[in-house]
């Protein structure tokens, strides 16, 4: 009997394997606690991958902007540099001759025409500083309406306002003039390109030039959206309205993609303080800026060209430079919610295979 009793009080002292509901509940709240904290760190880092991704986008396509615009200018510069060897070219062979003007200068002219693409120059001539306008062979000149006839002025160019005549007179050296509608001449917009000729001993002989065909002029200007679409494989024809224009040095607007801006028979033009994305160029020679026009915000990108002075202006949707921002976003937030709920569902089943085994050493103790 007293061993009976050893024995019973011995197993007494055995304590009872026994989970408290408290500590039950306590163990959920960990969970609870530690999938809220996986949640946010999950948050936290596609957070910092999407700003990430959206910053580097904003500044690949800043830059592809840019460049854009960079090359456009090189572009011109180095096309203006290819025509303006023809009345480099043509002052000096009226230099050797001195005062005297070259008998065979037409019969140069023409040929010379004949051999330059039809897209880059328009006319060639030289006019002479001792003759009169109205004088027989006063300007030998050839334009693609006449070649291989002589186009003959109806103008007196020494007049003061003529400026692809008078710039070069004045300045001495290669001048550019400003976009003019050349009445009484090849009536049509053009830009000049002008040399001086000047004699061994100093004497002003006349000048020689180029007209730019607009054409080209147009072509390398809407080179800017199709550089700056290449890279996303798409074309500027996809994004609606072309919006990549050039203005000259002292404002003028010399193309655009509405033609209603560009000087005319009957119109001086738009000039780029008048424009809302123009004005935004104003401030330094190369630059970008964001610009409210009506209730759509644009990015404004330009870049001048360094021979000409001439600003090349691309503007462009902020809703179209952003698109493949928002892709992102939207690809960022699929893979948040995969993610998730991933996360949450390897949660719930650790929740579940843990309570089962809390369970059971109760229900054992209950035996």
């Amino acid at each position: 009997m007293s061993s009976l009793y050893r024995l019973n009080a011995r197993c007494s002292e055995i304590p009872c394997v026994r989970f408290p509901v408290s500590d039950i509940q306590g163990g959920r709240g960990l969970r609870a606690l530690g999938a809220l904290l996986g949640c946010s760190i999950l948050a936290a880092t596609l957070w910092a991958d999407y700003s990430n991704g959206r910053d580097q986008l904003i500044r690949q396509t800043d830059a592809r902007a840019n460049l854009a615009v960079h090359d456009a200018a090189t572009q011109l510069d180095d096309f203006i540099r290819r025509v303006s060897m023809i009345p480099i070219t043509t002052a000096s062979r009226q230099q050797v001759l001195g005062n005297t003007p070259d008998p065979m200068m037409v019969e140069y002219l023409r040929s010379v025409i004949a051999k330059v693409p039809d897209d880059e120059v328009y006319g060639i001539y030289i006019a002479y500083e001792d003759m009169k306008w109205s004088d027989r062979n006063s300007m030998p000149w050839m334009d693609r309406r006449n070649a291989p006839e002589m186009t003959v002025v109806h103008y007196d160019y020494h007049a003061p306002d003529q400026d692809w005549y008078n710039g070069a007179k004045t300045d001495g050296r290669l001048h550019i003039t400003e976009p003019y509608f050349d009445a009484g001449g090849s009536d049509i917009n053009m830009v000049s390109v002008t040399h001086p000729v000047i004699a061994g001993d100093g004497h002003f002989v006349g000048v020689a030039g180029a007209d730019l065909s607009l054409e080209l002029i147009q072509k390398i200007v809407d080179r800017i959206e199709t550089n700056f679409w290449y890279a996303t494989g798409e074309t500027e024809a996809d994004h609606g309205i072309r919006h990549a224009y050039l203005v000259s040095r002292k404002g003028l607007v010399v193309t655009h993609p509405d033609s209603g801006l560009v000087l005319s028979r009957d119109s001086p033009g738009a000039r780029v303080e008048s424009l809302p994305d123009g004005r935004a160029t104003l401030a330094a020679p190369n630059g970008s800026a964001k610009v409210d026009i009506g209730a759509e915000q644009r990015r404004i990108f330009w870049a001048t060209s360094e021979l000409t002075g001439w600003k090349l202006i691309l503007n462009v949707s902020e809703e179209e430079v952003m698109r493949p921002i928002r892709a992102l976003a939207v690809k960022s937030l699929i893979v948040a919610a995969l993610g998730l709920g991933a996360m949450l569902g390897l949660l719930l089943l650790l929740a579940n295979r843990t309570t089962g085994m809390e369970s059971r050493p109760e229900r054992a103790a209950s035996r």
